[in-house]
């Protein structure tokens, strides 16, 4: 019985010990949403949606909207994406207006420019549609 018991214990105190940061999420900003980190979630049709998570994922597509217009995209750092791909921070800056989100960003093969319009945003989601997405770059 106290082998059970212990068992039991051990179980779950692992599950809440591994609890996945993605799990969490990163404080909210009543007067600007936008601010905190996003998980890509999904993609259809036009739409693609994120997720309010406690930190970038280091496996999977993320942003952080921080203040005064700071901007990190977690992405693919090269043309190859065969697995395992290990992706990797980029600064950039971003600007809303209305729901309009313009955002500038360095890229593996130079800078990107993108501009989103916000379809949804609330404390647990974002989804955007792609308005424009421009890459330079400087070698061409």
């Amino acid at each position: 019985m106290k082998l059970n018991t212990l068992l039991v214990t051990f179980l779950a105190i692992s599950f809440i010990a591994c609890n996945n940061e993605k799990d969490s999420v990163s404080p909210i900003d009543e007067n600007n949403l936008l601010l905190g980190y996003w998980s890509y979630r999904d993609f259809d049709e036009n739409t693609t949606t994120f997720q309010r998570v406690g930190s970038l994922p280091d496996d999977e597509y993320g942003l952080f909207f921080k203040q005064q217009g700071v901007f990190i995209e977690r992405k693919n750092p090269g043309w190859c994406g065969t697995p395992p791909v290990v992706l990797e921070n980029f600064d950039g800056s971003w600007i809303l207006k209305d729901d309009l989100l313009k955002i500038e960003v360095d890229d593996w093969m130079g800078s990107a420019e993108y501009t989103w319009k916000i379809i949804e945003l609330n404390k647990h989601e974002l989804s955007i549609e792609v308005v424009t997405s421009n890459y330079i770059n400087p070698d061409n």
